[in-house]
């Protein structure tokens, strides 16, 4: 099969368009002809070495941590798919490639109103959207939460589901962008550029940071007694939240079949929508990361939705 590989640390440049052996199925696993996946901040982190203490990277390593494709062989008595069956995951690595083979625990159907580079979008985004909210948030119906960065792909995700578990929704996002987390429900919406939301805001009960900068610093002071702040990027300070008799937390995503299975029921119900940047081919991964680092005039092309690889 074809795969993109890396072999050594960097950007994309060293991404390699290989040649690799198909994996082989064993005890409840799956082999997975995959048709897309997408790009996402995780796998370029762990190719650059930035994060190499904590998550190395073992060499050849195959990026992709989602995708969604058509099942190629399986025990049907074992793991309940056969052959056809159309899925979508997110997995430990290895989606920038033509097949995965797959433990059956990570697999959950494609909902069926959406297309294989739609499916490819959602399973890393709004898996860390449900998990930043509600595993670690704790979030319930009524409460305030803030959401930094309501616009990006994980973003989307929060403010959407936010706003179906009736929560009470702020976001920052910059002025273009205000039209388009407010069609998603998010109930108040401040400019970053412009505002400081430390002055507008107040006893949030949750605040997500998903931004970088200063904003996880200056997020501890609007959280009520009590509250909570997640973060997914930088490092949080938990002396400082308990100054505030709050919580922080930092969280990595995980695998999680039974979220992946409710997330997939709000797709068919049509609560949450999303978007597609940028579609390449595998073999031009490399442009595709360029792309999402804006370096490209593709990067220019589209204001909302993830770059997709398309097998």
């Amino acid at each position: 099969m074809k795969a993109i590989r890396i072999h050594e640390y960097g950007t994309e440049n060293v991404l390699k368009y290989e040649e690799v052996p198909t994996g082989k199925i064993k005890r409840n696993e799956v082999l997975v002809k995959i048709m897309a996946t997408s790009v996402n901040h995780l796998e370029v982190m762990m190719a650059s070495g930035e994060a190499k203490e904590s998550m190395p990277v073992g060499f050849p390593w195959i990026p992709g941590f989602e995708g969604a494709g058509i099942v190629e062989k399986a025990d049907a008595v074992k793991t309940g798919f056969e052959k056809g069956d159309e899925v979508f995951f997110h997995c430990q690595g290895g989606s920038y490639a033509e097949y995965i083979v797959i433990d059956y625990r990570e697999l959950v159907r494609k909902p069926e109103n959406v297309s294989f580079p739609k499916a490819a979008c959602v399973p890393h985004t709004a898996l860390t959207a449900w998990q930043a909210l509600f595993t670690r948030g704790g979030l319930q119906p009524g409460q305030n939460v803030l959401i930094h960065g309501g616009a990006g792909a994980v973003g989307a995700f929060a403010v959407q589901l936010a706003k179906h578990k009736d929560a009470i929704v702020y976001t920052t996002v910059s002025e273009e962008d205000i039209s388009y987390v407010e069609a998603l429900g998010a109930d108040h919406f401040l400019n970053y550029k412009e505002v400081d939301f430390t002055k507008v805001v107040k006893d949030m009960d949750l605040v997500l940071v998903l931004t970088g900068g200063d904003t996880l610093d200056r997020s501890y002071q609007v959280l009520k007694p009590g509250g909570r702040l997640v973060a997914t990027t930088g490092q949080v300070d938990e002396k400082k939240a308990a100054q505030y008799n709050a919580e922080a937390m930092n969280m990595l995503i995980r695998s999680d079949r039974d979220q992946l299975e409710k997330i997939k029921e709000l797709i068919e119900a049509d609560v949450l929508t999303w978007d597609i940047g940028i579609i390449y081919p595998l073999s031009e991964a490399a442009a595709a990361w360029k792309t999402y680092a804006g370096k490209t005039k593709d990067a220019s092309t589209f204001t909302h939705g993830k770059v997709v690889l398309e097998m």
